[in-house]
């Protein structure tokens, strides 16, 4: 067991108040898995899970036929698909929403109910987020673009905004987030689209497939739209916030990109991709609150590299994680050269803030090829703990070694494809890798959404996605498997629900200091607003996050004040008072 403090500027404080203990364990041990299957032949598909505080979770996807939402085999809850197309309840799909609790059981189930637009025959939901005690998810339609919807975890529908009402424009989203108040949606477009869901009109028109983000209040309405052009196409993949509600995108393109979404203000950057075949570049970008652009990073590669999407998440230390895969030669931005001719290779790069680079890795990376194999790994996923520590989902097939500093190779049965966890310190250090694997492969229906994983309130590893055929979900010498559609042929696409422990776990432990008598602060946890009753009239609060990094800073001159800290993302935090060289802290819990 090795105990680590965060930075030796806030050793002080963390030895007056708290230890961070980081247990590195083996590998996750399996706590459930559990699977949801349809004999249609098109399968169900799972596209996006969260968790609430209460470590319950929530998946939602597309499913086609009849589906049995209730793992259990004492009881059955049915839902069939009800799609667009009169008396058509088995050709296409519905977008489902589910509830799990902790232990796997069904909680509740649901459909989104979508207008009965002519041949609007199939939808799917891409992204799914959750704020408190709603979910907010978004995704397109085959014929009638795209959605965003709000619902409570109760399972109830409350605003649903649908956008485009002709068939000729193409458009897709990606990705969801918040910022402060406000929803925040990418996704890439062609022809001309209204994006203002009400009876005003705020159109863009893509003469080939440009990328978007759009703001919606938590209510739906229209608050801005940004337009990033281009000549060939741009797929702005993953969406992320930082503390100060600044927006980070990541995506792929072809051809010459105005990364810059002000119309007045170009800022090219150009790929060396020949055709729509093989997606060479891929970018970063900052912008601030108001989708004004700040900076971006851009990984190029030459005209025979193929990068297969690109994923983003932002650490408690404000710090960017981009993972992507790739096939071929590329130029990073801290001009480090990746290449990896023949087969597909995951990497991860971490960003500061300001867009430097801290470190780079290659991980999954394909052994020498024996016989007909061909090994190859792409990255899907990409989530942070309390402690930074970073989790990675996604395939690999072959023989791929993931440890980038000695070996951890995982090979897959006869070069199915395998779903893969693997995780890195803060520091990139290599953690540990699991798989799941057997017969059978994962698949996806397309990547957005693909083997989505996050963790629960007590750091457990959740990960869903779709696989046909049989799968061990146990990661030891044990044997758990699920099997989709046994009774089908060819076995059709069904989902995994799993769940497993987290040897990384991140523990405050309280110490034997004496207990803070100088201030109280309540409730606690909250949802961000507390009250502060101090000893003394006059003090300095400070917020720390947990790797002593300083959050927010206010002088104090009552002996009671309120503390809005409502924008800050849902986690502990340390509260500070100082007064007159004395110092004192408490810690507080946003959830």
């Amino acid at each position: 067991m090795k105990k680590l403090l965060p930075n030796l500027h806030f050793t002080f404080l963390l030895i007056a108040f708290l230890l961070i203990e980081k247990n590195y364990a083996q590998t996750p041990t399996l706590l459930f898995a559990e699977k949801l299957e349809t004999n249609h032949l098109h399968g169900i598909w799972s596209r996006a899970t969260v968790t609430d505080i209460n470590g319950n979770l929530y998946v939602t996807g597309l499913f086609h036929g009849t589906v049995d939402f209730d793992p259990s085999s004492s009881s059955e809850t049915l839902l069939t698909y009800q799609g667009g197309i009169t008396n058509d309840n088995s050709g296409e799909a519905d977008v489902y929403i589910a509830k799990y609790s902790s232990s796997g059981s069904l909680i509740w189930v649901n459909r989104l109910n979508e207008p009965t637009f002519v041949n609007m025959n199939e939808e799917r939901a891409n992204a799914m987020i959750i704020d408190g005690n709603h979910l907010y998810l978004t995704g397109f339609t085959s014929t009638r673009g795209f959605f965003v919807s709000k619902w409570n975890i109760n399972g109830n529908e409350i605003w649903t905004q649908y956008f485009d009402d002709t068939d000729q424009n193409f458009v897709s989203t990606f990705a969801i987030a918040k910022n402060g108040s406000n929803l925040l949606i990418t996704g890439t477009f062609a022809n001309t689209l209204d994006f203002n869901p009400a009876t005003e009109t705020n159109e863009l028109t893509g003469i080939n497939q440009d990328g978007f983000l759009l703001s919606l209040n938590e209510n739906g309405i229209f608050q801005w739209v940004k337009q990033f052009r281009t000549n060939g196409l741009v797929f702005i993949s993953d969406l992320a916030t930082d503390s100060n509600n600044n927006i980070f995108l990541s995506g792929v393109f072809v051809g010459t990109v105005d990364i810059n979404p002000n119309p007045f203000i170009d800022n090219f950057i150009t790929s060396q991709s020949v055709s729509f075949g093989a997606i060479s570049s891929s970018f970063i970008t900052k912008l601030d609150s108001n989708g004004n652009f700040i900076w971006n990073q851009h990984i190029n590669g030459n005209s025979t590299t193929d990068i297969f999407m690109s994923f983003i998440t932002v650490d408690s230390n404000n710090d960017i994680i981009n993972t992507f895969s790739l096939k071929g030669q590329a130029i990073l931005p801290n001009n480090n050269n990746i290449n990896t001719p023949n087969h597909y290779t995951s990497n991860i790069i971490k960003f500061t803030n300001n867009g430097t680079t801290l470190w780079n890795k290659s991980f999954g990376i394909p052994e020498p090829v024996q016989g007909t194999s061909f090994p190859s790994s792409f990255a899907a996923n990409v989530i942070t703990d309390d402690c930074n520590t970073i989790y990675i989902s996604g395939e690999f097939s072959g023989d791929c070694n993931f440890n980038t500093t000695a070996s951890d190779i995982h090979s897959s049965l006869n070069n199915k494809r395998e779903a893969f966890i693997t995780s890195f310190d803060v520091n990139g250090n290599y953690n540990w890798t699991i798989d799941i694997g057997g017969s059978g492969n994962v698949d996806f229906v397309d990547f957005a959404g693909y083997l989505p994983i996050a963790l629960d309130s007590d750091n457990n590893i959740i990960l869903t996605g779709t696989f046909r055929g049989e799968m061990d979900f146990d990661p030891t010498i044990g044997v758990q498997t699920l099997t989709s559609n046994s009774s089908s042929s060819p076995d059709n696409a069904g989902i995994f629900i799993s769940k497993f422990t987290n040897p990384n776990t991140c523990t405050l432990l309280e110490n034997s200091f004496s207990k803070n008598t100088y201030f109280e602060i309540y409730p606690n946890p909250s949802k961000g607003l507390f009250t502060l009753k101090s000893f003394w009239n006059e003090s300095e609060v400070t917020i720390f996050n947990l790797m002593g990094k300083k959050m927010h800073t206010l002088k104090v001159n009552q002996l009671e004040t309120l503390i809005d800290l409502q924008n800050f993302e849902k986690g502990i935090y340390i509260i500070q008072l100082e007064h007159d060289n004395l110092k004192t802290q408490e810690k507080i819990i946003i959830n």
